[in-house]
C-alpha cells in the first residue's frame, strides 16, 4: 500500500477517484465490487486501473471505470503499452464475470479506446474547471464579487467543518433541497463511509447566518484538484444571502492557499456556461 500511495501521489494524472479509499467508500456504500489492477515493472509500479462491477436486477452486470464521477477512468500508466495491458486485463475480467458492457468514462475523446474497439458515446455532458494558480478576488466577475461582498455585509460566514455531526447538518439541508428539486440523494451510509474510510479526502464548508446553518458545500480533494461533490444553497434564505457565491469562493480560495491548482465545478449540460467566477 505505501508503494501504491507513493505512485498515486507522484502521478500527475491521478485524482482522488483513483485512490483505493474512494473505491472502498463505493464498495461499502453501494455493495459494488471493485478490482484494482496494478501493473508492475520489477519492484516499481508502472500503472494502475481501478474498475467497479455494478449489477442491475434483470439487466445483468456492467464494469465501470469509474462510477460516481465524470472525470477519467483511463488507466494511469508510464506508457501506452502498459495502459493497453491494463485495459486488456480489465476486458478479460469483464468477460470472465459475464458482464455485458465495459464502460470507460473520460472527459474528452480517447483514441486509445477507439483503437481497441470501444464505441465513443456523446453524453452531452461537460465539465467546468477553474484554474487556481493565480486566483485573485479582484479578477472575479463583477456580479460575483458584489454578491460575495453582499454576503459578508449581510453577516453570513463560511467555516470548514469536520465530523459526523457537521455532515449530518449538511445532509439535512441537502436532502430537503433534493426533494424539492426531485433529484436523487446520497444516503447517510455514503457520508458515514466517506468520513470513516476517506476522511483526508473530503472538505465540508458550511454557511452560517445568525447562528443557523443555511447552506453547505462538500468537495473532494487530492492535493491538486478540488472536485465539487454535493451542495445545498437553494432555500430562499440562502439565495437571498448569496450563500452559493460565498461557499464557492471560500472553497476555491482556501484550496488555492493549500497549493491546489484546479477547481472542478462538476457536470453540466453542453451549452450551459456553468459556474465561472473568473474572467
Amino acid at each position: 500500500m505505501p508503494a501504491l500511495q507513493d505512485y498515486l501521489h507522484g502521478e500527475e494524472s491521478a485524482t482522488v477517484f483513483h485512490r483505493p479509499e474512494w473505491h472502498r467508500v463505493i464498495q461499502k456504500t453501494y455493495g459494488h465490487k471493485y478490482e484494482y489492477w496494478v501493473a508492475n515493472s520489477g519492484r516499481d509500479i508502472a500503472g494502475v486501473l481501478p474498475a467497479v462491477s455494478v449489477s442491475f436486477p434483470f439487466l445483468g452486470t456492467k464494469v465501470l471505470a469509474m462510477p460516481y464521477q465524470f472525470h477519467s477512468g483511463l488507466p494511469l500508466a508510464k506508457d501506452e503499452e502498459v495502459g493497453i495491458a491494463l485495459l486488456e486485463r480489465t476486458i478479460g475480467h469483464a468477460r470472465q464475470i459475464g458482464a455485458k458492457y465495459l464502460e470507460i468514462r473520460h472527459f474528452c475523446p480517447a483514441p486509445i479506446l477507439e483503437d481497441m474497439g470501444f464505441t465513443r458515446m456523446d453524453s452531452q455532458l461537460a465539465v467546468t474547471s477553474i484554474p487556481l494558480d493565480s486566483l485573485d478576488e479582484k479578477r472575479i466577475r463583477r456580479n460575483h464579487r458584489r454578491n460575495i461582498r453582499y454576503a459578508r455585509e449581510k453577516g453570513l460566514s463560511v467555516s470548514e467543518c469536520r465530523g459526523l455531526d457537521a455532515l449530518g447538518k449538511f445532509r439535512r439541508l441537502y436532502l430537503a433541497e433534493g426533494r424539492q428539486l426531485g433529484a436523487p440523494q446520497a444516503g447517510w451510509n455514503f457520508f458515514i463511509n466517506l468520513h470513516r474510510l476517506a476522511d483526508s479526502y473530503y472538505r465540508l464548508y458550511l454557511a452560517w447566518l445568525d447562528g443557523r446553518c443555511i447552506g453547505g458545500l462538500l468537495v473532494l480533494e487530492d492535493g491538486k484538484t478540488v472536485f465539487a461533490r454535493y451542495a445545498a444553497y437553494s432555500t430562499p434564505e440562502a439565495l437571498a444571502a448569496h450563500a452559493s457565491n460565498a461557499l464557492y469562493w471560500e472553497a476555491m480560495s482556501t484550496a488555492a492557499q493549500r497549493g491546489c491548482r484546479s477547481y472542478n465545478c462538476g457536470i453540466s449540460w453542453q451549452g450551459d456556461p456553468g459556474l465561472s467566477l473568473i474572467h
